[in-house]
């Protein structure tokens, strides 16, 4: 996940990261980050465990 992460920046995109291993503080900002500003979000499957990511589309 973080190679893919890296490799989509070099490539010039904004990326966005939720894994598990995040608090709901954390996974919270990343979800806003990806609404406003990232182009893409890598994702664990914990991702969507408590917060919505239904705008993205």
């Amino acid at each position: 996940m973080e190679y893919l992460a890296e490799k989509l920046k070099q490539w010039g995109y904004i990326v966005a990261v939720i894994h598990g291993g995040m608090n709901m503080d954390a996974r919270i900002r990343a979800e806003h980050e990806f609404k406003n500003k990232a182009q893409i979000m890598v994702a664990t499957e914990a991702a969507g465990e408590g917060i919505n990511l239904r705008f993205a589309g």
